[in-house]
């Protein structure tokens, strides 16, 4: 495909919440989005609802961490001054180097004050895994996100069911029917993707919905996310659009499957 951008890609205007969640680049997607946003003139926050490890600095070069809003928003005018884009966490968790994010309420009032033209928000953990499965309390998402991307790596596909693969194999299991050990096919991977994308049910009907198939970074891995697509296609799945992509290349969208003329 030629070079197209994740703005464009993921059908982003002017302002809006932009939720991640899934496996297999959530963090990579994040800051990458970020700052092609930033680097387009936007304001944009990125933050968290669970835990992320502490931005590197070619991540985002200002980290602000406070669990008082008032204060997160004076000091966003200051910082308004030197970039376009900072990270922003209720606290630190040295030991782990991680930081703790914002419930769904605080992401909300954060959006509301007007300072940010973008919140990204990784609303999901997966411990590093390509694949999940969410537990009953997860994922996080807030209520008002505009744009929800659900991230899966096609570095999974042909591995065995497992939870050097999968993060809540268990879970996985349970929900696809797959049993431990056996190997991760599109089949799966697609019937997975479409119980996760049910899950989340709260969003207003206005909020875009969409499928990343990430790690597509040779033409088998590609192929594998065509299969993944169609068969989500149809079965008539929820996403408006699944994307395959490398995120880790210079020019990431490999192909985009529209789902009801999007």
């Amino acid at each position: 495909m030629t070079d197209i951008s994740l703005k464009k890609a993921f059908k982003i205007a002017d302002k809006g919440i932009i939720s991640i969640t899934g496996a297999g680049g959530k963090t990579t997607l994040m800051f990458r989005l970020a700052k092609e946003l930033a680097f387009s003139g936007h304001k944009v926050l990125t933050t968290t609802t669970t835990k992320i490890f502490m931005p590197a600095t070619n991540q985002s070069v200002h980290t602000l961490i406070s669990d008082k809003i008032d204060h997160i928003l004076d000091v966003t005018q200051v910082l308004w001054e030197k970039t376009s884009h900072f990270t922003a966490a209720k606290s630190n968790i040295t030991a782990k180097n991680k930081l703790k994010g914002f419930t769904p309420a605080e992401v909300e009032t954060l959006y509301q004050s007007g300072q940010f033209d973008f919140i990204i928000v990784e609303a999901d953990g997966a411990a590093k895994k390509p694949l999940k499965a969410s537990a009953d309390h997860e994922p996080v998402v807030p209520d008002n996100t505009s744009h929800l991307i659900h991230v899966a790596g096609m570095d999974a596909i042909g591995n065995p069911l497992s939870e050097d693969i999968v993060h809540r194999a268990q879970i996985f299991s349970q929900n696809t029917g797959l049993k431990m050990d056996d190997p991760i096919d599109e089949k799966v991977l697609a019937k997975a993707m479409d119980n996760e994308i049910k899950k989340i049910n709260h969003l207003k009907k206005t909020a875009l919905r969409f499928a990343l198939l990430n790690k597509a970074d040779d033409q088998n891995r590609e192929a594998s996310g065509s299969t993944t697509a169609k068969l989500l296609l149809n079965n008539k799945c929820f996403f408006d659009r699944i994307i395959i992509a490398s995120l880790e290349n210079k020019n990431p969208i490999k192909k985009i499957y529209k789902n009801k003329g999007n």
